[in-house]
């Protein structure tokens, strides 16, 4: 049977010419008898320049780097003499604008005379200038990515996915054999050595970083012989180019003497904490002494039996009160125990509220609005710094510029309706007990709200600007919630929520 079908019609020599220019590639053909080349349309143009048909051979070396020049010219005479199976090299061309652009150029003798002599030759150009940059790119990535890997202080190690360790650097290698009693080098596998084997947290912290998760963990460590330490690692998955995880890295760092100077630094903060409070407790002990001392003066004024009684009763709970700072103070610098229990808040708000009224200077009225309110568990000398701090800072605030101070409680379910914007937020809890000190006095701007809890500001001539930082803790210690509400010449309300179920 005769075959019918018509072999396939070749390419519009216009399309061709223009998918090949799409592609980067310009055909070339070169007569070596006459020296001169014929280049596609297009392709000096393409870079800024103008020739027209057939040019002398090497006569686009006047375009070309002067640094490719040797290497050009003895690639194509070793082609031409037969040493190599294809001509190939690759070279800066220098366009019009003054850029550079990187051109491969392949090319074959396609006949040559009786003798050998080349007489033809068929060749095409590239432009692999995007693909010289990315090159270029690339190895200065891994130089970079080499640079930090070998001269970091962090102990480093890149691992495959089988384990294998793909890459360590020197101080890995150091760190490793000291602790696993030989040398740790690229090519084996944690497997090899008992101490990975057998270290089950280590391994399954790579195996985390296999699964795709990043993370770090701080531990300490003791080894036989070697002093105890800290160290923290990093780990984090290698991701390959469609996605797939293909390794993980391993960054370990020393941090013994971080932590060392952070339980040191700790230990300054706990004494300068311990001087602060202790000049916080001096200034509410001479608020007692205060009290006492008018007791009894009153007592020696001719009271009744009735007023003495009441006097002495004050001034029997005012070293009472003393007391307590003092048991407060040793239990801070660890001396003696909290004691915590059940707290009645409302009468806690009641017994603090009588000390501030006798102030010194110019009297203000406090009134209590009390509703129902569940016992709290909590420390009660701390609870009754709390009041007496918040209560301080309301009568000093209302002298002079307002006339009330009102102290409520009751209980709540919801602390953001009570307290919506909380400086300090309450731990979850079935309902929780308020107190809330208001006054009508000069009120706080938004900078000084921002500022009223550091240790170390105070609007007063003679204030230390404790009483607000030792309220804070006091609420941080029961898990409890403070928030603000205040403006310049409206006063100011302190809302103190604490879990009550």
């Amino acid at each position: 049977m005769t075959d019918t079908r018509q072999p396939p019609a070749l390419p519009d020599p216009d399309v061709l010419r223009v998918a090949v220019e799409a592609a980067g590639l310009w055909p070339w053909q070169a007569d070596l008898v006459a020296e001169t080349t014929i280049f596609q349309d297009g392709f000096w143009e393409a870079f800024g320049h103008h020739h027209e048909g057939p040019v002398e051979t090497f006569d686009f070396l006047q375009h070309m780097h002067r640094g490719d020049q040797k290497a050009v010219t003895r690639a194509w005479r070793a082609h031409l003499d037969g040493e190599t199976e294809m001509y190939e090299s690759e070279w800066r061309l220098h366009t019009a604008t003054g850029e550079w652009c990187w051109i491969r150029s392949r090319g074959r003798v396609t006949e040559r005379a009786p003798d050998g002599t080349p007489l033809r030759m068929v060749g095409v150009y590239m432009d692999i200038t995007r693909e010289k940059l990315a090159q270029q790119a690339l190895a200065e990535s891994r130089a970079e990515t080499e640079a930090v890997f070998r001269g970091s202080r962090d102990a480093m190690m890149i691992v495959s996915a089988d384990l294998a360790i793909r890459r360590i650097n020197a101080r890995a290698g150091r760190l490793f054999e000291r602790v696993t009693g030989t040398a740790v080098v690229e090519g084996t596998n944690l497997l090899d050595y008992p101490f990975f084997r057998e270290s089950r947290p280590f391994l399954n912290e790579v195996q985390n970083a296999l699964s795709g998760k990043t993370f770090s963990i701080e531990r300490e460590f003791r080894i036989p012989g070697l002093s105890p330490g800290w160290v923290e690692g990093a780990f984090s998955p290698v991701v390959g180019i469609r996605g797939e995880v293909i390794g993980a890295t391993v960054a370990i760092r020393d941090i013994t003497e971080r932590k060392r100077l952070e339980e040191a630094r700790v230990q300054a903060l706990k004494l300068e904490s311990l001087g602060l409070m202790a000049s916080g407790i001096a200034h509410d002990f001479n608020n007692l002494l205060t009290v006492i001392a008018a007791n009894i003066e009153l007592a020696e004024m001719g009271a009744t039996p009735e007023e003495l009684r009441n006097y002495l009763a004050e001034a029997r709970g005012a070293v009472t009160r003393a007391s307590e700072l003092i048991e407060q103070l040793l239990t801070f610098a660890g001396k003696s125990e909290r004691h915590t229990g059940p707290v009645d808040i409302s009468a806690l708000a009641t017994e603090v509220a009588g000390y501030a009224r006798k102030l010194p200077g110019a009297p203000v009225r406090i009134d209590l609005e009390f509703a129902p309110v569940p016992p709290v568990e909590a420390d009660a000398i701390q609870l009754r710094q709390l009041v007496l701090n918040l209560l301080v800072n309301a009568v000093e605030a209302t002298r002079g510029s307002g006339s009330r101070v009102v102290v409520r409680t009751s209980t709540v379910e919801d602390p953001g309706e009570a307290a919506p914007s909380p400086l300090v937020a309450a731990r979850t809890a079935a309902k929780y007990a308020m107190i809330q000190v208001s006054d009508d006095g000069i009120g706080m701007d938004a900078n000084t709200q921002t500022r009223i809890f550091d240790p170390f500001f105070t609007t007063k001539e003679s204030g230390h600007g404790l009483g607000l930082a030792s309220a804070l803790g006091a609420v941080r210690a029961h898990g409890g919630a403070i928030a603000l509400n205040s403006e310049p010449g409206r006063g100011s309300t302190f809302t103190v929520l604490l879990p009550a179920g």
